[in-house]
This record gives C-alpha cells, sequence and structure tokens, in this order.
C-alpha cells in the first residue's frame, strides 16, 4: 500500500537522480502525538483507533508552502484532515474528492497521482540516495541557501544558474549556464562537506553587531530537546523533523502515553513526530543531494530609486523587488506595487505608518522586556489595500500601505524572504545594535 502513495517527486527521466519536488508525499505513524479529530471537525470520542498491532498512518502532502495531513485508522479509514490554505497550492480539492468515497484512501491516492507536471516552478532536487526528511526537507534546506546567495549581493546579475547543497544550504554555486553552476557548487563541496549543523535559534541568544554568536541562550525546561545550548533542529520548511537520536527531553516529567493512539502528554505540552527513517547521507560528493534553480533577468532600466533584486518563491519563480537603503537598514518594494508608490516619499510615508500602527498597543503590543536587550534587527512588512467606496456599513476607505505587526530578532535569515509575498508587498528592516554591558 506505501509503495501505491509514496512518491517523493517525479523523476526527470527514468534513472535521473534529479526530481521534480511536488508533490512530495510522507507517510508516517499517526497519533503518536497530537488530538485525532473527525473529518470536518467535532468531538473525536467516537472516531476509531487502531488496534494494537495496527498502527494507523499519516500522509503529510505538500505543494510549495500549502500543506495537507490526512490521518487514517489501521482499516484504512480517515480519522483527521488538516489543510493549510493560506498559501496558494493544488490540494484544495483533495478533502471533497474524498468525501463519500467508498475507499476514501484510494480515492486520495487517485487525486494526488492525477496531478500532472504543470504548475511545479523550475526548481529540481537533484537526488541521488535517500536523506532524512526526503525531498520536502532538500528543497526547503537548498531554497534557503539559494535566498541567501540573492540576498547578499554575491551572486551578479548575469547568473542564469543558482545551485546549492540540500543538507545546510552553504555550498553554492551560479553561473550563466546549469553545468557552470553546477560545477562551481561541487567545487565548494569538495573544499567543505556540508552538514546538519543548524540549531534551533531562541529569543536570547546574543549576537554581536556583526552577527556573531556570543553566547546561545537557554530555553525553557519544556522546551529543551538535546541539552544545553539550543536542541538540534532541521532547516527547511519541514514540520516535525527531528533527527535520529538527538530529540532526548530534559528535565522533563515522566510523560503519560496512550498505549493505542501513541500520544504523549507531558502536561505542560506535546511534541510531534516522527523521526525519518532514511539513513544519513553518505560523506561523499557524489551522494549530496541539490537544489537547482534556474535564474530569470531583472527588469530592464534602472528603477527611480534603488537597484534591482532577485528573489526566489516557494516553488523556486525567480520574483523581483527594488532594494532601496534606509538609515542602518534596507527597503525591498515589490515589483507589483511600483506602479503604486511614489518611492522618492516612501521613507516618510513609511514613517507615518509606522508612527500610527505603534501609537496603538492594542493593535501592535510592544516586545517582550526580557527578551529587548537580544533583538539585532527589526522588520515589517506593508500590504497594499485597495479603495473601498463608502456603504451603509462601512465609511469609505482609500488606496493605500496597511503595515502587518512588527517582527525582530536575534539573527536575520535571507532565506525566509518569500519572493512569492513580497513581489506585492514592502518590506522594511531596520538594524538594532547591541546594547553596551
Amino acid at each position: 500500500m506505501f509503495d501505491v502513495v509514496w512518491r517523493t517527486g517525479a523523476r526527470i527521466a527514468a534513472g535521473s537522480p534529479e526530481v521534480l519536488p511536488w508533490v512530495t508525499v510522507i507517510v508516517s505513524d499517526v497519533g503518536r502525538l497530537g488530538h485525532v479529530r473527525p473529518l470536518g471537525g467535532g468531538d473525536a470520542s467516537g472516531v476509531r483507533r487502531p488496534a494494537p498491532g495496527q498502527p494507523g498512518f499519516e500522509l503529510a502532502i505538500f505543494h510549495g508552502k500549502q500543506r495537507l495531513g490526512l490521518a487514517y485508522d489501521g482499516d484504512g479509514q480517515p480519522m483527521d484532515g488538516r489543510l493549510d490554505d493560506l498559501a496558494p497550492g493544488r490540494l484544495v480539492g483533495l478533502p471533497g474528492a474524498m468525501k463519500g468515497a467508498a475507499d476514501p484512501l484510494a480515492a486520495s491516492v487517485a487525486f494526488v497521482a492525477g496531478f500532472d507536471d504543470t504548475g511545479h516552478g523550475p526548481g529540481r532536487v537533484h537526488y541521488p540516495v535517500p536523506a532524512p526528511g526526503g525531498v520536502q526537507y532538500a528543497w526547503g534546506a537548498g531554497l534557503h541557501g539559494c535566498r541567501r546567495a540573492l540576498h547578499d549581493g554575491r551572486m551578479p546579475a548575469a547568473a542564469r544558474f543558482v545551485v546549492a547543497d540540500a543538507i545546510e544550504g552553504r555550498a553554492l554555486g551560479w553561473g550563466a549556464t546549469r553545468e557552470e553552476a553546477l560545477a562551481a557548487c561541487m567545487a565548494e563541496i569538495a573544499r567543505e562537506m556540508p552538514e546538519r549543523r543548524s540549531t534551533l535559534q531562541t529569543a536570547v541568544d546574543d549576537y554581536d553587531d556583526d552577527g556573531n554568536l556570543i553566547g546561545r541562550g537557554e530555553l525553557p525546561d519544556f522546551l529543551r530537546l538535546g541539552g544545553a545550548g539550543g536542541a538540534e533542529a532541521a532547516p527547511g520548511d519541514t514540520p516535525g523533523y527531528a533527527p535520529e537520536g538527538e530529540a532526548e527531553a530534559s528535565e522533563m516529567p515522566e510523560p503519560e502515553v496512550d498505549p493505542i493512539t501513541g500520544q504523549i502528554d507531558f502536561g505542560v505540552m506535546m511534541i510531534r513526530g516522527p523521526v525519518s527513517d532514511a539513513p544519513p547521507v553518505p560523506k561523499r560528493a557524489e551522494c549530496v543531494p541539490l537544489v537547482l534553480v534556474p535564474l530569470d533577468p531583472s527588469p530592464t532600466g534602472a528603477p527611480t530609486q534603488g537597484r534591482w533584486v532577485r528573489m526566489l518563491g516557494a516553488l523556486g519563480v525567480t520574483r523581483h523587488a527594488v532594494r532601496m537603503k534606509d538609515g542602518d537598514g534596507f527597503l525591498l518594494v515589490g515589483a507589483d506595487l511600483l506602479g503604486h508608490l511614489d518611492l522618492r516619499t516612501l521613507r516618510e510615508d513609511l514613517d507615518h505608518l509606522d508612527a500610527v500602527a505603534d501609537a496603538n498597543p492594542l493593535v501592535f503590543p510592544s516586545p517582550f522586556p526580557d527578551t529587548e536587550r537580544y533583538v539585532r534587527y527589526r522588520a515589517r512588512e506593508y500590504c497594499w489595500q485597495a479603495e473601498r467606496p463608502a456603504t451603509s456599513e462601512h465609511p469609505a476607505r482609500p488606496a493605500g500601505l496597511v503595515p502587518s505587526h512588527p517582527t525582530g530578532g536575534p539573527r536575520f535569515d535571507a532565506g525566509g524572504l518569500d519572493g512569492d509575498l513580497l513581489q506585492g508587498r514592502v518590506y522594511r528592516q531596520h538594524r538594532v545594535r547591541r546594547p553596551v554591558d
């Protein structure tokens, strides 16, 4: 059965190590942690549970940033469905395809198998051997590395391909051709093999003004996994992944385990698995997974202010924005907004919006004082609001930018800059200097 449902992406050709990363399906044991609800919500007390020795399973289906989780009992009957539809994707029709089907599992398999290869985006994953986290993890790690290289200005405007290792996204190569970018990335891998060494950041990590770590903050006891110094975590967008042998609880109460559902309750929190069953990637250059993304050129003609920069969306599509210096920080203005904004007065306009928004603590509350001293950057996004005529219920609303809640943290990671979103938004970031002790 799992051979039917399991897809790590469509191979470009028979025997090829390159795959289309979407649609990705991850199969795992179900119900080991968390509450199981019937499809459509409601009380789960009447839902059948897998009998001992007959564990259910879960399908985590991904298409870009969209995720659909489907849980089944030991008889293959659906117990729970959770669709993350905050990002565009092709999964919205899957719950409807299952509804009323005599065999919901077969219906879900047929729905996913019916996707053609259009709409997947230009990104590809070179996947020579199975890796922990699968293609989904590999795509996220490599995509973040490509975004960092675009953001920090290392990549020349003439580059038409970028390649990153799909383990941590540190080894990078780019060039005018795919072969040139691949060769450059493999040369970086030959110099230093990539490893999974990222750690889970906390709000109390201490960095200097140049982004160098001074001291790792301590997580609360109930969140610490793997001892002092933070918990090992996988980069990218794959939820629920923990490298094998690294998810050991520290100073936690003895958990209660449900022998049927596998749910583990620590009292103050629940943690969701599973651990990947793929072996570690062999430390050989030919076994390293890679992410390959073609790049479109920036628009012709210089903008009235700043310079063009390229970004990458969730599927590897090239997006465009104007980057402007803004004091000790920068502004990104998505290309879709350039016809609506005056770049010459944009900084002053944003200052006014910020002052109005920050004056309302009920809408935008102040940051936590215990973590304030560790903040090294602050950022805010602004969405375009269309004009709305007056109605009997609402007054007229002019068109303009609307600020979001401000964000910030101890260390900025450009891997999280989603080009799909930012092409239609303004992103403003300021550096925060470390206070003098």
